[in-house]
């Protein structure tokens, strides 16, 4: 499931941050995000049978060498 939200979001917004919402079979997919490239943080969860089945925190930004 987080392979097909992942590449619809990247299909229909050319972006992964920013967040969505996906619908699929399985369950529900969401990913909220603030910030931008420079620095960014979030959440993404799956929701099946209306129980969170999944739940990530994520942070992460771009490295000057």
């Amino acid at each position: 499931m987080i392979k097909a939200a992942l590449s619809k979001m990247y299909a229909e917004y050319r972006r992964f941050l920013g967040g969505m919402e996906f619908e699929h079979t399985f369950g529900f997919y969401a990913d909220q995000s603030i910030g931008d490239c420079s620095h960014f943080s979030g959440r993404e969860v799956i929701v099946v049978n209306e129980r969170r089945a999944y739940e990530l925190d994520y942070r992460g930004g771009l490295i000057h060498p």
